[in-house]
């Protein structure tokens, strides 16, 4: 298994990006996507397609920092039992 090499103010910063990214930014597409919906015809709506295109971004984003976080802590759990 590769060991992970980072540092406890890197993890804090992922942890402050998620928190940032899933109470703040997805709550900010989320109200950009209502209103472009409300505009009616998404199919030639650049402000939703634009929001769309930054909440795949997000997610994705989203999804590698907890899976990178999730990582880690198992990572931490075994080298505690291995002690």
């Amino acid at each position: 298994m590769e060991t992970i090499q980072i540092t406890k103010e890197k993890v804090d910063e992922l942890i402050h990006e998620l928190s940032h990214l899933t109470e703040v930014v997805r709550p900010e597409i989320a109200a950009r996507l209502t209103a472009a919906r409300a505009q009616g015809d998404l199919s030639e709506n650049a402000e939703y397609l634009a929001a769309k295109k930054e909440q795949e971004i997000t997610d994705f984003r989203i999804d590698e920092i907890e899976a990178f976080l999730k990582k880690i802590r198992k990572e931490i759990s075994l080298d505690k039992e291995n002690k």
